[in-house]
């Protein structure tokens, strides 16, 4: 049994949007509430518990016009953030405002009361909603997320529970390929040499950002022009984002279904956009991305191996296995191995030891160290040469640390 979403566009009436935007509101003020009450009951007591949402509708009784469902889920969601925080996933829980892009609220499905019909979709509450099925949604039915956007356009994200359909060995390429994400010019490279000609939209529409930005900025605060302005930004902002998603979608299809093993560095990227790379890093989203590639490789029943985010892909040359020292520098691109003389281009070459590493990795789930490959597995080493030599993709006696 599996999970799979199906988010689709919905065209509500406009008793419908009154009614979506007051259980949004709602949601997030049964979640606020909440997490106000935890909060000053652990000032008090130095205990605190979530209580549920029924005792808001002896004072607050407009929270009886929307869906009751919908407020329990703002009290699961609530309940998740601290189970993350006191497990140190995540930090301590803040309120919710509306100003945020993401504003929704989530519904269960019980006695098929979100179901599909020449009609259109049924929602709670809602009734029959206008609904633009672009592709089949097949499997059970278990909750819908109703979401609004800035620009004011309605989506569902309706889950589902299914059967994972079982794929022969004949579907499978026997084939892998090693992921290296780029800051010259490109999205990524890939072991075979080849880049992904990535088109950066958001370069594309920095001038016309610009210019709006500074007719927004002179407009009156709550003025007619103000709103107008602050909508036409949001839209070229929506505008592309979705480009990309949707490229991101599509190249990560191709690879999921063309290759059984893809290997991807696990890069930190909040590190990185925090230093000289940020707009760069922020743009790509080369992180999405990866989240997009791992759920599709999976669901094609093929291994996706995170490379540690220690492995030195880029200083190691992927012939010999000498590490270059020179190549700590980021502005060493192109070099040549001064143990081999092979000219090596800085991401192709760590794209091929990305790729060297997942397949190490997928061949055998545990690896016993080699000491004598470095002399001792060190911070330095994080047992990436180690693992190398084992296999004997790299000679223990060249390799320099």
């Amino acid at each position: 049994m599996g999970y799979r979403a199906y988010k689709y566009r919905i065209y509500p009436t406009l008793e419908q949007a009154v009614l979506i935007n007051k259980t949004i509101g709602s949601a997030r003020f049964v979640y606020n509430t909440l997490l106000a009450d935890c909060m000053k009951q652990y000032k008090d007591t130095g205990k605190s518990s979530i209580k549920s949402p029924a005792y808001l509708k002896k004072d607050f009784e407009w929270l009886k016009e929307v869906d009751s469902l919908a407020l329990c889920n703002a009290q699961m969601s609530l309940n998740s953030a601290y189970r993350r925080f006191f497990s140190k996933q995540n930090k301590f829980p803040k309120f919710h405002t509306k100003k945020s892009s993401s504003q929704s609220y989530t519904t269960n499905c019980i006695k098929n009361s979100i179901r599909i019909e020449h009609k259109g979709l049924k929602l709670p509450k809602l009734g029959y909603v206008k609904t633009v099925f672009h592709r089949f949604c097949c499997g059970t039915i278990k909750s819908a997320s109703i979401s609004r956007t800035k620009t004011g356009k309605y989506f569902v994200s309706i889950l589902t529970e299914y059967d994972k359909p079982a794929i022969t060995e004949s579907e499978m390429h026997n084939a892998d390929i090693g992921i290296d994400m780029s800051f010259h010019g490109d999205f990524a490279v890939y072991s075979d040499g080849t880049k992904t000609n990535f088109p950066n939209w958001y370069l594309e529409s920095l001038n016309k950002l610009a210019y709006l930005n500074r007719k927004f900025a002179k407009t009156k605060k709550d003025s007619c022009s103000h709103r107008k302005l602050h909508m036409r930004i949001a839209r070229i902002y929506e505008k592309c984002s979705n480009q990309l998603k949707d490229w991101q979608e599509k190249e990560s299809l191709r690879i999921a279904s063309s290759f059984d093993i893809v290997s991807v560095e696990d890069i930190n990227m909040q590190n990185m956009a925090r230093m000289n790379h940020g707009k760069k890093v922020l743009n790509n989203g080369f992180g999405a991305f990866r989240t997009m590639l791992e759920r599709k490789t999976k669901e094609h029943l093929g291994t996706f191996v995170k490379v540690d985010k220690w492995f030195p892909s880029s200083q190691i040359c992927h012939i010999c296995g000498y590490r270059n020292p020179v190549t700590k520098d980021l502005s060493v691109y192109d070099y040549v191995c001064p143990e081999c003389g092979a000219h090596n281009n800085r991401d192709v070459n760590a794209s091929m030891n990305i790729k060297m590493y997942g397949e190490i990795t997928s061949a055998s789930e545990v690896l016993t160290p080699i000491k004598s490959a470095c002399g001792g597995c060190c911070k330095t080493c994080k047992k990436t040469h180690c693992v190398l030599v084992q296999a004997g993709s790299i000679d223990a006696g060249k390799v320099a640390v």
